[in-house]
């Protein structure tokens, strides 16, 4: 048996024995070019125009002829007693009775709208984490490096498919652990899949765990109106407006923080941050989409904003942020550590919130 891995490092082992180490880069990418013609001849012309585009023809022909003939020894199987390939003076192929499996075969192969065996599905879907021909670059290649390119693209949608019906599956036999991982790897194709992140938040909700739903959105809210300028949908609000400040939020949060004086803003952006760990607000539900990239200028987790605001802007966000959450009931208690080196500009905004939110804001000093 033959075992050919294209997914990540390249790995090559026949009848047990590894030989990745034989068999160089353009031998390599030759099997690979071979195994996407499904067992049809192709042209030793092109070929060598894949390979060695930049060599003069003759040149290029021997190379091809030389890397032919090493491959056609080292995939030779005493026990099948062929070889793998096929070569004729103008033309090359798989040979068809050779035992072999390859795993950029099986993911491209494998009909995903037909398939119902879970386990095939999981398969390709551990085989497809990692790219095709992972970290190579065959220098002055171009139409090799389109064709390793195009079927990147190719792997990725069958990817994005295969998880797409993962979770449907999952989701139907209510294993939401399953789900949750599926829709895991579903984000990190299409981090902007709105049927995606109602799934997941659908599930932490039904879970009761209404702190990780409303962070998970909050996150999800940001990537949506400071990465592409756009609103979750209405039904995603609503889903969420569900727990909202019903189920989510405490009547006292509490979050500890810590100050930097050198650095403008730095406490202000670790509150940010401990709120949004703390996971019982939704930023969104205080202020608009345009406020949030304003903090964003502060808070990278915020997402990235795409005009960097003035301070003051900054600052009117951060005290409109901070009194939404007050006046909507929520007591707001944050320890701060060495109150003393506190940022001038952060003091300041301190300074103007406790005026203005009072008693439903408590900032309590921890001596070190």
């Amino acid at each position: 048996m033959l075992e050919l891995k294209f997914l990540g490092q390249v790995k090559i082992r026949l009848d047990d024995q590894d030989i990745s180490s034989k068999i160089s880069s353009k031998s390599a990418a030759l099997l690979a070019i071979l195994l996407l013609q499904e067992q049809k001849k192709i042209d030793r012309d092109i070929l060598a125009g894949y390979l060695w585009p930049e060599s003069a023809e003759d040149a290029a022909k021997y190379n091809l002829r030389y890397n032919l003939w090493q491959l056609k020894k080292l995939l030779y199987s005493a026990v099948q007693e062929e070889s793998f390939l096929i070569v004729t003076k103008t033309t090359c192929q798989v040979n068809e009775r050779f035992l072999y499996r390859c795993d950029l075969c099986e993911a491209l192969r494998l009909d995903i709208a037909s398939e119902g065996d879970v386990a095939k599905l999981e398969h390709v879907r551990q085989i497809t984490r990692e790219d095709f021909f992972r970290g190579q670059y065959f220098a002055g290649c171009d139409e090799l490096e389109e064709l390793i390119i195009m079927q990147r693209y190719c792997l990725e949608n069958k990817r994005l498919a295969l998880l797409k019906k993962l979770v449907e599956i999952y989701g139907e036999k209510g294993q939401d652990a399953l789900c949750l991982s599926a829709l895991q790897d579903l984000e990190e194709i299409d981090p902007y899949d709105e049927a995606a992140a109602e799934r997941r938040i659908g599930i932490l909700i039904e879970q009761g765990n209404y702190n990780e739903a409303v962070r998970y959105y909050q996150n999800f809210y940001n990537k949506l109106a400071v990465d592409i300028g756009v609103q979750p949908s209405d039904a995603l609000k609503k889903l969420i407006g569900g727990i909202g400040k019903r189920e989510a939020s405490r009547s006292v949060v509490r979050i500890e923080t810590c100050c930097l004086q050198s650095v403008d803003c730095f406490w202000m952006s670790d509150v940010l941050k401990q709120l949004m760990e703390e996971g019982s607000l939704c930023f969104s539900d205080y202020l608009s989409a345009e406020m949030l990239s304003d903090l964003s200028h502060i808070q990278r987790r915020l997402g990235r904003p795409s005009v960097p605001p003035s301070l003051a802007v900054v600052a009117d966000a951060f005290m409109d942020l901070i009194k939404g959450i007050t006046d909507g009931g929520n007591r707001l208690e944050i320890a701060v550590h060495d109150l003393n080196s506190i940022d001038a500009v952060s003091r300041d905004v301190l300074q103007l919130l406790k005026r203005t939110c009072g008693e439903m804001l408590e900032i309590i000093e921890v001596k070190e």
